[in-house]
């Protein structure tokens, strides 16, 4: 799960499910090499035994605010209630039994109390009649729930004025209407009696009712106005603050960074969002992207990072990271003998279980090995040059292989951390959507807890070999993808909520895609035209991310690899 940036209790966390790609060598593969986690302050967990300086060992190959969030269930307010109505008539003793008085006795005529010194959800209304040389006059109180519903600015409201006071015993009350409605945001159907509209300001309202009340021993009305209080919240993400870091932070980095390219038949799409908990307070974005594309090779690689978030300068480790591991790999996967892993494949596909190991020890293994070592010992060095631990730099890492092959799209995965590597195919013509997980997310047993690339025990002489090579799959698809997708525990967590789910879920997958595509989600008034023009394309994605989501602040980070021109 997420790096914990967020002040809300941790839970227990789903088991994280295997992934489905191929790796012989990680099954039934225990969790040795893994460091020893302690707990941050802010949930994440690092290594005992990461220290400061570089390990220099010789390698096989030449390493929440404490924003006031407001409540979302502001719309469950109890329905409208009113209390007894009484009829109250005021008279003396001496008046006769029809409540009538002479002129004379004014004097003695019923007193009514202003409303304002009556207790809230009452007023009173006074019913005169002069007959003949004779006044007659009734009281009547009359009860109702003198507040209205809560509401949340910018969310649709409603609530009914039908039932706002009791039915009196005697009077009859009629038109109802509603003063200067527009005013809040609102508007009122008198014959259906209903108050509606999208509260444009939060506070406390005082919102104007008029009526109009009857009596069977009077002809006239008696028109009325009373006060309801309404309470519109402030919507939550109002309460977040946008603060931009200052560029004389050490090691800063842009708040959001976004780029695309296209390759001979794919285009890769990358966005990364800093996170309101670090927006609000000013900080940095801690996650980092970066893709490339060889024509000569036809390779295409991409990697997503998430720096720990209780780390001080791990925004530069992730950047570190992306940069070295792209650079070496892409060196060293144009050496792959092309034909050498067409002959694997085929084999593979025809259930030769050894292939698989080739394909993992001998040709994805020195590329990965190679990039991820450089990469670790990039991070070391510059630890080492700014004279600061290695801790401080700690983060993720979700490196991703892809190349159409004649026998299916390969793609192969390594990582270390939380954040989801899968690819999806869309169910069409009678077949069911599939996913393919591709890395096994490192999620402890409570959100936050995961591990990191730049822990030291992975890269001593015994364990990097076993931890390497457990930790790559690879996949041939024999059909057409719809998307292979990386992301950071940023955007996993609010749209997938479980391990569980990102890897066996097809619903959510789908619900996912849709709101990429199709609709925009929460952020967005449409869907992404994945195929219009590339700018555009990564804008947009970019803007995606800014989607609201409660309890889930952490940086956004997302990598979409899919075909381009579309399929015919």
């Amino acid at each position: 799960m997420m790096s914990s940036e967020e002040d809300d209790q941790p839970v227990p966390e789903e088991d994280a499910t295997d992934p489905s790609g191929d790796n012989p060598i990680a099954d039934g593969r225990t969790r040795e090499a893994d460091a020893p986690q302690e707990t941050l302050a802010d949930g994440e967990n690092l290594s005992d035994e990461v220290a400061g300086e570089s390990d220099t060992s010789d390698s096989p190959f030449e390493t929440e605010p404490d924003a006031v969030e407001q409540s979302e269930d502001l719309d469950g307010a109890d329905e409208i209630t009113a209390s007894e109505t009484d009829v109250v008539l005021k008279q003396e003793p001496e008046l006769t039994s029809d409540f009538t008085r002479s002129p004379d006795s004014d004097p003695l005529n019923v007193v009514i109390e202003p409303d304002s010194d009556l207790p809230a959800g009452q007023c009173q209304v006074e019913f005169t009649e002069q007959v003949g040389d004779t006044r007659k006059t009734i009281a009547v109180m009359l009860s109702f729930d003198p507040r209205l519903p809560n509401a949340k600015k910018g969310t649709p409201w409603k609530s009914s004025l039908k039932d706002l006071f009791r039915k009196p015993d005697t009077a009859e009350i009629s038109d109802i209407r509603v003063t200067e409605p527009s005013k809040y945001g609102l508007d009122y159907d008198p014959a259906a009696g209903l108050l509606t509209g999208t509260p444009e300001e939060d506070g406390d309202h005082e919102i104007e009712i008029s009526f109009s009340v009857s009596h069977p021993e009077f002809s006239e009305l008696v028109p009325k106005t009373v006060l309801l209080n309404w309470l519109v919240n402030p919507n939550p993400r109002d309460l977040w603050k946008d603060i931009p870091s200052k560029e004389s932070l050490p090691y800063w980095k842009v708040d959001s960074d976004h780029g695309a390219l296209d390759g001979d038949g794919y285009r890769l799409v990358g966005a990364s969002q800093r996170g309101r908990s670090h927006a609000h307070v000013g900080g940095c974005r801690d996650d980092d992207f970066g893709f490339k594309y060889s024509k000569s090779s036809g390779w295409y690689l991409f990697a997503v990072a998430d720096g720990a978030g209780a780390c001080e300068f791990s925004r530069k480790g992730s950047e570190l990271v992306i940069r070295k591991v792209l650079k070496v790999a892409g060196e060293k996967i144009a050496d792959l003998d092309i034909e050498v892993l067409e002959q694997h494949v085929a084999a593979h596909l025809q259930g030769d279980e050894e292939a698989a190991q080739e394909i993992i020890l001998k040709l994805l293994y020195p590329v990965i090995g190679e990039a991820t070592l450089a990469a670790y010992r990039e991070v070391c060095d510059f630890a080492t040059k700014e004279e600061q631990e290695l801790k401080k730099f700690s983060t993720t890492l979700l490196l991703t292989l892809a190349r159409p092959t004649k026998h299916g799209l390969f793609f192969a995965s390594y990582g270390i951390g939380d954040g989801g590597v899968a690819a999806y195919c869309a169910a069409r013509e009678g077949k069911e959507a599939q996913i393919i997980p591709l890395n096994k997310q490192d999620g402890g047993a409570f959100a936050g807890e995961t591990l990191f690339f730049t822990m030291k025990d992975f890269w001593t002489e015994e364990n990097m070999p076993r931890q390497i090579a457990g930790r790559t799959f690879f996949k041939v698809l024999q059909e057409e993808v719809t998307v292979i997708a990386a992301m950071t525990d940023g955007v996993t967590d609010p749209k997938f909520e479980t391990d569980h789910n990102f890897a066996n879920q097809p619903e959510r997958w789908e619900k996912f895609w849709k709101e990429l595509t199709v609709t925009g989600g929460e952020a967005r008034d449409e869907g992404i035209n994945l195929h219009g023009p590339i700018d555009d394309v990564a804008r947009d994605l970019l803007g995606y991310l800014n989607f609201f989501s409660r309890g889930n602040h952490d940086d956004r980070t997302l990598i979409l690899f899919y075909p381009h021109p579309p399929p015919a």
